[in-house]
């Protein structure tokens, strides 16, 4: 979020300079930063139009790489492996603001989201498009997966903030983020920070004729800012103008510098305490960064911070918060139980979230975690809440007698979904394949689940829609409906919580992994899903439409309707068979990521989002 004004306000002490040499990357931010970009480029009007998570990846590997071209040495790329208890109240207040966004998108758009939301109309949370919900995780996944970011890419067992600042005080260069915060640590002698949105490529011809990019950024070098306003030099120079700005109703540079420096508020005795305190989260000593983990490198950052809460290590759950719990406050103390912030999904408002028909796979991986002497019988959820006060959504824990017959039912489960079969054998790619069995299965767990509610399965509801012809068309689904959108979060809940299961499963931290009885099975669930897809194949709005007959055509609706017991659909012939289902679904699925790769330049697209 950074310091409101801070940056705007020293904008006049800074000048564009070229951008080359060594970089230090803020990873949350640039995806975040990333999906504004793609969002510009797809133009997104309604959620129909949301970036996929696979154009995303694209395009923060295109913008990567054309740094890189431009003469920008890539020397880190860091990503919060773990958030302290003194961030819950941003991060409750932030997932409320969130969460009533995404209330009021669906209320407005209810009876289909043909309905088209202004971008530029930015006063009233109904006007704000839901958000991917696995922007960070599946751009850090990316990473991992090139070899030539790999190397680069960390998730660290803290926040990210410190550590890439560290790493630009010991080793100089530039550190690139979107948050003004970076600008109020120690970034040694020689370090400066630059934003992305102020980054840009300018083309440029060599003597030999060869086209080149000259990268470069308005480029904040807090020793030179703090020369020119007359402060000591560095952060302590640093930390008392953000305090100045943050205590000004005017957030300008001519209103920092109106006021005379020995009036400035830090030097107050009745603000000592208070810039104290402002000053405390960014004064971070080496010692203070943890090491990482090995088992680390095979995480989300959501997945890491539980495990890391859960694994106890010494001292780690006891960083001391900076805003604990007063009168004042509306958010109580964290909670003594360990705690998953899940991400928003997008689903309808009128019905349970989308993370419901995959509960009993997270209780498993919970429940994997439990040490011997453990006495936590439940863990918090926070899912979606539109109340500050909102306590979370508990998840009992399986008793360790019942942990190893869970693991077989649901190792039992899931294979009859994705072993080979003589229908989904048919498909033409391993990758759609595989695919495809996947996304069986999870509609075999939320027709399950609802079942075991007493509730109607979206996807039985949906099937029974998709049997009555549409234009002549049986086995269509309408992606403007809020049924299928929420079909959709429900088999991307259902396949992120298989990868939540699989990550603890590699990390083998809990007292079962100890246990030689228990290791055949623990190993068989891990190896059945290691063929999970990548978060870039999660399906999105765009592929829907023919979801169902690319389904029916595999062989899923027979496998369905052996293991959970549902009517097989008859969906009607057409004519035009399994060719156009095959190759419109692909088409569908490659949709957005094809607008990214079509961006000869990504930096291009800054001129469109205003």
């Amino acid at each position: 979020m950074g310091i409101k004004g801070l940056s705007s306000a020293l904008k006049t002490l800074v000048s564009q300079a070229q951008l080359h040499g060594r970089a230090v990357i803020d990873g949350p931010g640039l995806a975040f930063f990333i999906h504004s970009l793609a969002r510009s480029l797809a133009g997104s009007s309604t959620v129909l139009d949301e970036p996929s998570s696979a154009m995303l990846v694209e395009l923060a590997i295109q913008w990567l790489d054309e740094l890189q071209s431009g003469g920008v040495n890539i020397a880190a790329i860091y990503f919060d492996g773990y958030l302290p208890t003194s961030k819950t109240e941003t991060r409750i207040q932030r997932l409320c603001e969130r969460s009533h966004e995404a209330n009021n998108y669906f209320l407005a758009t209810v009876s289909g989201t043909h309905t088209v939301i202004s971008r530029n109309v930015s006063g009233s949370s109904s006007q704000r498009l839901p958000i991917n919900p696995f922007i960070v995780p599946a751009v850090l996944e990316a990473l991992r997966s090139l070899d030539r970011y790999a190397v680069l890419t960390h998730l660290v067992p803290g926040e990210a903030d410190p550590y890439c600042a560290r790493d630009v005080c010991l080793n100089g260069g530039t550190l690139l983020t979107g948050d003004s915060d970076f600008l109020l640590y120690d970034l040694g002698a020689t370090g400066t920070v630059a934003f992305f949105r102020d980054v840009c490529v300018t083309p440029q011809l060599r003597d030999d004729g060869k086209k080149v990019s000259l990268i470069s950024a308005l480029r904040y070098d807090p020793v030179d800012i703090c020369r020119k306003l007359s402060l000591e030099p560095g952060q302590q120079g640093m930390l008392a103008a953000a305090f100045e700005i943050t205590s000004s109703p005017v957030k300008t540079y001519k209103a920092l510098t109106a006021t005379p420096r020995s009036q400035w508020q830090y030097l107050e005795p009745a603000q000592a305490d208070k810039f104290a305190d402002f000053s405390a989260e960014y004064m971070v000593a080496p010692g203070e960064l943890r090491s990482k983990p090995d088992y680390l490198k095979y995480t989300d950052p959501r997945v890491a911070e539980f495990i890391l809460d859960w694994a106890a290590v010494a001292g780690f759950n006891a960083t001391p918060s900076l805003s604990q719990s007063s009168p004042a406050s509306p958010i109580p103390s964290a909670p003594r139980d360990p705690v998953v912030h899940l991400p928003l999904l997008i689903d309808r408002w009128d019905m349970g979230t989308g993370w419901n028909a995959s509960t009993v796979i997270r209780q498993l991986a919970y429940s994997l975690c439990r040490s011997g002497g453990d006495a936590i019988s439940t863990i918090t959820e926070y899912r979606r809440t539109l109340s500050l006060y909102s306590a979370g959504q508990a998840v009992e824990l399986l008793a360790a007698s019942e942990v190893p017959d869970v693991l077989r039912d649901t190792l039992s489960y899931t294979l009859e979904f994705i072993q080979e079969s003589a229908g989904i054998a048919k498909m033409q790619t391993t990758t759609t394949t595989t695919r495809l069995r996947w996304i069986t299965a999870c509609l075999g767990f939320e027709i399950g689940q609802a079942a075991s509610e007493g509730k109607e399965s979206t996807t039985v509801k949906l099937l029974r829609k998709a049997s009555t012809a549409r234009s002549g068309v049986e086995g269509l689904l309408d992606p403007r409906n809020w049924d299928v959108i929420h079909l959709v979060a429900i088999i991307q809940g259902v396949l992120y919580s298989l990868r939540m299961l699989r990550q603890v499963l590699m990390c083998q931290i809990g007292e079962i992994f100890t246990r030689s009885d228990t290791d055949g099975r623990l190993n068989e669930m891990r190896d059945c899903l290691a063929s999970l897809p990548c978060i870039a194949e999660y399906p999105c709005l765009a592929e829907m439409e023919y979801l169902f007959e690319q389904l029916d055509q595999a062989g899923a609706f027979k496998k369905l309707s052996a293991v959970v017991g549902i009517k097989e659909p008859s969906f009607g012939k057409t004519g035009k068979g399994s060719g156009r289902a095959g190759k419109t679904g692909a088409k569908q699925q490659r949709k957005h990521s094809n607008k990214a790769a079509g961006l000869s330049n990504p930096f291009d697209a800054l001129a469109m989002d205003d």
